[in-house]
């Protein structure tokens, strides 16, 4: 079945603020300089993306520490090109053009390491909740649809807040699941089909619910148990799926944390973390080259 790829309406509506946003600096710049002879555009500029990194990184609090940190650094470095490009432009200070070309290198390295982090992030997510699903199915017999669009009821665990909170949060460290918390539940959200980014807002999507009385409910969504349907009753994969994560509480709650991690291990999964650490260490590397040729030449 074809992946959905979906993001959250707010999410599309304030991208597309930042990309108009920059559509009317690179306007407004030309006009400045054009006109007046000016530049305090890029200072502006460069304050709305700094602005901009922070305001991402504290409002989509729901997406993994990783993630926010990428858009963040995003910003940041891109903003503060635009100073450095005024400073070394326009301005007798230490920064000159050879110290921009440096900033526009580290840039490009950053995001050149960036983009494939994202995606093998959003891969590692996807094969997480594929092992679920096998986990889960492997005790089902039956193959009987019955798909009821109810969350079905899983059982209790005897689990505190502070508890159900720390284990949401180990979930979406490790990108086993996307948690979302309010004042009465954590909604642990996983699919093979969705993007990461849309799942914990998602209003249909398949999840483990906790609430703060211990209660567990599980609900599958249908383009997610459409793939199983011909082989798996939908009863017994929903209370197979609490099972499963009633299971990995008793782990966490036993400080079995990589015993976890073990459990839902999938072969693809090292290949995912293997590939992203080796881009990741690879752009360090090269930049630090980089930077060591540079010193060189200003000395």
């Amino acid at each position: 079945m074809k992946s959905k790829l979906k993001f959250p309406a707010s999410l599309t509506w304030q991208i597309a603020i930042v990309l108009i946003i920059g559509i009317v600096y690179l306007a407004a710049t030309i006009l400045e300089g054009e006109l007046f002879g000016t530049h305090y555009t890029q200072w502006v500029w460069g304050l709305i993306l700094i602005g901009a990194g922070f305001y991402f990184y504290l409002k989509f609090n729901y997406l993994p520490q990783t993630e926010r940190l990428i858009l963040l650094v995003s910003c940041f470095v891109v903003g503060l090109g635009a100073w450095h490009y005024e400073l070394a432009k326009h301005h007798e200070t230490v920064f000159s053009e050879q110290t921009f070309n440096l900033h526009l290198v580290f840039m490009a390295l950053f995001f050149v390491a960036a983009i494939p982090i994202l995606f093998l992030r959003k891969k590692l997510t996807e094969a997480y909740s594929r092992q679920i699903f096998e986990l889960a199915a492997q005790s089902v017999q039956d193959a009987k649809e019955g798909f009821t669009a109810r969350p079905f009821p899983a059982g209790k665990v005897v689990m505190q807040k502070k508890e159900i909170l720390s284990f949401a949060r180990f979930l979406s460290k490790n990108r086993i699941a996307v948690p979302d918390i309010d004042e009465e539940r954590v909604k642990i959200s996983f699919s093979t089909l969705k993007h990461p980014a849309a799942l914990a807002k998602s209003a249909q999507s398949s999840y483990a619910a906790i609430d703060y009385e211990g209660n567990v409910s599980i609900f599958i969504d249908k383009l997610d148990y459409e793939q199983y349907k011909d082989t798996l009753t939908f009863d017994q994969l929903c209370r197979a799926m609490g099972d499963l994560f009633k299971e990995l509480i008793t782990y966490y709650k036993n400080g079995q944390k990589d015993k976890i991690l073990k459990y839902l291990e999938a072969e693809s999964l090292s290949g995912y973390k293997k590939v992203t650490l080796g881009i990741g260490l690879f752009g360090l590397l090269l930049f630090v080259v980089l930077v060591i040729l540079f010193v060189f030449k200003l000395g």
